[in-house]
């Protein structure tokens, strides 16, 4: 009797193993169906589904990681990375991916030790290289990074990032004559590159001979860059200017009054909105020097669930919205209890931020247009859209739209949002300094002084620069290009700061 229970026993454990793994294969094709149409929401949610009938789901948790990555979770990510690591079915890609979260998630230590055990295994694995060279730098420990980017090149010449980390270590170091060597070689070889290469080298040519003043030489590379991923990027720009008129019709002052009691009372967030290149990353990193304050970067939290939003159902979408940032957001917190978001689309929505966080502030960067402008267009946004940046004319035009909607926003939300000048912040910085935290509700700490000595790496264009004292050679500097920008110049001449 026993041998045939224990027959049955194990004939019914094997159905319900069997059982599971067709759920989970059907819920795979849905998730992944919802990944191609770009329903990240739908595939997050049947992720998780999966991942509670098999909670070690092999292609689950790897792409479900990938997701997270995409969305900037990385907290997430490496989450669902160590849960594959503990099963023991760790390939050298993924583990190379936990390492790659991990400097996401400034945590450099670990990052090292987990490359170092993939090298050990494969000495040429390039992204195990030059993620240790990003880590090393990321610690401070810029002359250690140099070798590994340099190996980096010589293995795979074509991963291009490479080389802009390599620039900056050299720079950083001082090493002049060996960036202006590289930066030859660069040029020499952009043939050899696809379109997509050759643009990122482009643009990083534009960017250090910009910063050797010599311009013409730096718009060069610039124009050529831009015309290039400008015409491989299908940008209408009506898409944008019919979704901010539909935000304003729609996120009205009748909206915000009806639905103000809807969110939830948490005073620890402090969004930093702006166009790209106003001076956001230079004010997050002067706020999260407050011992009170952790830098969270650029979190898409809760633009990602504003997208979502249910208009239909507004209350609870409200208390939605900000029960799941405030969810989201949590792990950010180590030992401080404010945390910065930075996510530059959060300027869409600051209605639905003030209704869904109403003790929340608003930091607003604003700088002068034409160097907001033509600082985006020296940017090469492989990321996250700004599609718009890529043609002057567009560039401005975009930039017109943008004004628009911070009007509605100021006109809706009268003083709930702290504008900061950029130019104001770097010609009387303690003023302008202590303002910020003022408003931010804080008592003042000198440490906000120093925010350049801050250990904390930036993970945007403008780490470089907010990892140094306060200088202001960035202000009118699109005056060295005044001929080049007159077809930008032409759009927003009628603008003002």
């Amino acid at each position: 009797m026993k041998k045939r229970a224990s027959k049955k026993y194990k004939s019914s454990s094997s159905s319900i193993a069997s059982l599971k793994k067709k759920q989970s294969s059907v819920l795979l094709k849905k998730a992944n169906q919802f990944l191609s149409q770009g329903k990240m929401n739908l595939a997050r949610e049947t992720f998780q589904k999966i991942l509670r009938i098999e909670s070690c789901h092999e292609a689950a948790l790897i792409k479900y990681a990938q997701l997270c990555v995409h969305e900037r979770d990385f907290f997430k990510a490496a989450e669902l990375l160590e849960k594959l690591r503990s099963t023991g079915l760790m390939s050298l890609e993924n583990l190379g991916n936990l390492a790659m979260v991990y400097c996401y998630l400034q945590q450099w230590d670990r990052a090292l030790e987990i490359n170092e055990s993939v090298l050990q295994q494969n000495k040429s694995n390039v992204f195990a290289l030059y993620y240790t060279g990003y880590a090393y730098r990321g610690k401070g420990e810029t002359e250690k990074s140099i070798p590994y980017f340099r190996e980096v090149i010589t293995l795979q010449p074509d991963l291009t990032d490479c080389y802009n980390e390599l620039c900056a270590a050299l720079q950083q170091l001082g090493r002049k004559d060996e960036m202006v060597e590289l930066l030859d070689q660069m040029e020499s070889s952009l043939k050899n590159f696809d379109k997509d290469k050759r643009a990122n080298l482009l643009f990083t040519l534009g960017k250090y001979y910009d910063e050797m003043d010599e311009f013409d030489r730096a718009f060069r590379f610039l124009e050529n860059a831009n015309n290039l991923v400008y015409q491989q990027r299908k940008y209408d720009l009506e898409n944008d200017a019919r979704f901010m008129r539909q935000i304003i019709s729609t996120i009205n002052d009748n909206f915000i009054r009806k639905n103000s009691g809807c969110g939830i009372d948490d005073a620890s967030i402090i969004f930093i909105i702006g166009m790209p290149r106003s001076g956001t990353s230079l004010v997050e990193q002067i706020v999260s020097s407050h011992p009170e304050i952790e830098a969270g970067g650029e979190l898409g939290y809760m633009y990602n669930n504003a997208m979502m939003f249910n208009y239909n159902d507004p209350c609870i979408s409200t208390r939605k919205l900000a029960e799941s940032y405030i969810q989201a957001t949590r792990p950010y917190k180590n030992v401080c209890e404010y945390l910065t978001d930075k996510f530059p689309w959060n300027y869409l929505f600051a209605g639905l931020i003030h209704i869904a966080l109403p003790q929340a502030k608003i930091l607003h960067c604003k700088r002068d247009p034409m160097d907001t402008c033509f600082s985006c267009y020296k940017q090469y946004f492989q990321q996250g859209g700004h599609h718009y940046s890529f043609d002057l004319e567009t560039l401005g035009s975009y930039y017109l739209l943008y004004k628009n909607l911070m009007k509605h926003w100021y006109s809706v939300l009268p003083g709930k949002i702290l504008d900061i000048s950029y130019e104001n912040v770097v010609n009387n910085f303690e003023t302008e300094a202590k303002k910020i935290i003022d408003h931010c509700g804080l008592q003042w700490d000198d440490a906000c002084l120093k925010f350049y000595k801050s250990r904390r790496i930036i993970n945007t264009a403008s780490r470089d620069q907010v990892n140094q004292p306060i200088y202001t050679t960035s202000v009118k500097r699109w005056k060295n290009y005044e001929e080049h920008l007159e077809p930008l110049k032409k759009v927003i001449e009628d603008t003002s700061n």
